[in-house]
């Protein structure tokens, strides 16, 4: 039906109507979990209705796969890159801290630390805060942290 509307050139209203089959393309899309289908509709239809939120969506169903497959990691990265979209923060947090938890049973102590003080840098960058050790910048608090957690 897209084509058809498309056919009729800037006829009426048959942008729109095009934009509105292709929207309902990439939600039939999305529900099956066709997800890379799903994603170039939206991306092409961007600024209808709204796309920019499917599209989101979709990111955050991708950090979801990416987290059941135990891939705690690149779950993060995904998780927070959508930044505070629905509960992509809360989420982004449990997967780093499956990560490290991971790290940790695995006997890998120093990298299980690690990807927590840096959040916890980001974190302080983020808000502006300083560190609660002697008013150290953000930096500060990273090194101090590290060097007690080696010793």
């Amino acid at each position: 039906a897209a084509e058809s509307f498309d056919s009729l050139g800037s006829f009426f209203d048959s942008k729109t109507r095009k934009k509105e089959c292709m929207y309902k393309q990439a939600a039939g899309l999305l529900d099956r979990r066709e997800l890379d289908s799903a994603e170039a509709i939206f991306k092409e239809i961007k600024s209808y209705s709204d796309s920019a939120e499917q599209l989101k969506k979709i990111d955050y169903q991708r950090a979801e796969a990416l987290f059941d497959n135990g891939e705690y990691s690149s779950a993060y990265e995904k998780f927070s890159e959508l930044d505070s979209w629905s509960d992509s923060y809360a989420r982004a947090k449990d997967s780093l801290y499956q990560y490290a938890k991971k790290l940790f049973e695995d006997g890998d102590y120093y990298n299980a630390v690690s990807p927590l003080l840096h959040e916890r840098i980001k974190f302080l960058t983020h808000t502006g805060s300083t560190c609660p050790h002697a008013g150290l910048p953000a930096a500060g608090c990273l090194q101090r942290d590290t060097a007690h957690s080696i010793i």
